[in-house]
Parts: structure tokens; sequence; C-alpha cells
């Protein structure tokens, strides 16, 4: 794990370096352990290792596109929190998912564990109860609104792997203006749409009534 996160500190220091500093310390081994405690589970080797070199992120800047939340081992269990006591409330009792992919098809499993958000709800969690056909450890969507979703990868550590694949190849950018590490492609995408959206200079205005006179006369309004 040391070896991804060395590379994935090597992308941010070229393409987003306002994100190293909100990278958190690691957690202690006995954090960890109480964290499990509290969870009732325990994490795979990947997992632990990683938040043994940084325990979450400070702030919601970005972490992978569309996750802008890596959470703490505090913010884990208060997510997870969150989602036992509306299970133990019976709110998902009438509804289940309908994944793409070896996820069982619950609103919520007790036993999938948040380690990213995107700071409207909903989660890339850790699969520690997957079907037969599926992978323990893997990395599934959760979306408040459809449940379980899909699996965007087998492990942590290839999640982790991939970002850091990513930002190395520059396929991330950190936009100053939203604050947040996008993709590139998405933050060209955003800048088309907000030049479409800006208010027409003196030539558009221009153009737009000369456009409108062809059209309806000059007396028109």
């Amino acid at each position: 794990m040391q070896e991804i996160w060395d590379r994935i500190h090597q992308g941010f220091s070229i393409h987003a370096p306002n994100l190293i500093s909100c990278l958190q310390p690691g957690a202690s081994e006995e954090e960890i352990k109480h964290t499990e405690k509290l969870l009732g589970i325990q994490f795979p080797a990947d997992v632990r290792a990683s938040y043994r070199i940084h325990n979450g992120m400070s702030g919601s800047q970005g972490f992978i596109d569309n996750w802008p939340e890596f959470y703490s081992l505090s913010s884990i269990f208060e997510q997870w929190d969150c989602w036992r006591d509306l299970l133990e409330g019976g709110e998902f009792l009438e509804f289940e998912s309908e994944p793409k992919g070896p996820i069982k098809i619950d609103w919520w499993n007790i036993k999938w564990i948040p380690l990213l958000g995107n700071r409207g709800g909903d989660h890339c969690c850790l699969d520690l109860d997957p079907p037969p056909d599926g992978q323990l450890g893997q990395i599934i969507t959760m979306w408040h609104e459809v449940g379980a979703e899909e699996v965007i990868a087998p492990s942590f550590k290839e999640l982790l792997a991939a970002l850091a694949d990513d930002l190395n190849a520059g396929v991330y950018t950190y936009s100053e203006e939203l604050g947040e590490l996008l993709t590139v492609t998405e933050l060209e995408e955003r800048n088309v749409e907000q030049r479409k959206q800006k208010p027409m200079g003196q030539l558009g205005q221009f153009l737009k009534r000369a456009q409108f006179i062809k059209q309806y006369g000059k007396n028109s309004p």
C-alpha cells in the first residue's frame, strides 16, 4: 500500500498540490481495532494498511472523481451508524436494490462499510457480505435513492491503484474555481457549459435583436 500511496502523493504534487495537506496522518492500530469493534467487522488487510498511512482526508475538496469525501475512521462509523439506525427502524423492509453485478439486492446491508462519499448521502462501500459470485472486500456504489448499484473495484487496494495510475497519467486536475479534483474531461465539459450560460455581450445582443426583427418585423417589441 505504501508504494500506491507514494504514487498518489506524486500525482497530487503535480496536478493537485492543494490536496496533499488535506490527507490526514495514519491511524494507530488501536484506533483501527476500536473502529472494527464498533462496526462488528474486521477490515481486509489492504484497508487496514491504507488507514495506517492516511486516516481519511479533511474537508471534501476531491479524492476520486464523483467521490470527494475520503472518510476518516470516525466518519466511517458516523455514516454507518446513520444507516444502521434506518435499517433497524425498518425503513428498508419494502425496498430492494437492482444492482448491476455481484451485489446482494439489499437496499443497505450492515456489512457495507462507507469509505468514500459524494457530499450527498451516497457512498462507495467496502462490501463484506457479497453473494457467492462476488468478492469479499469489493468496492460498491450505494445511492440513497436507488440502493446498491455496481462494483467499481475488486478491492480498496485496486481502487487506490487506479487513482494513482490516473493521477500520474494526467487524467485528473484540480479546479481552483470549484475547489475540487476533477477529471480533465469533466472540467472541460463544465467550462463549455458555463460559456453557454454566460450573458451575451453587446454584439450577441445586437445579433439576437437583428434576428428577431427579421422574423417578426421592426415594430415588434
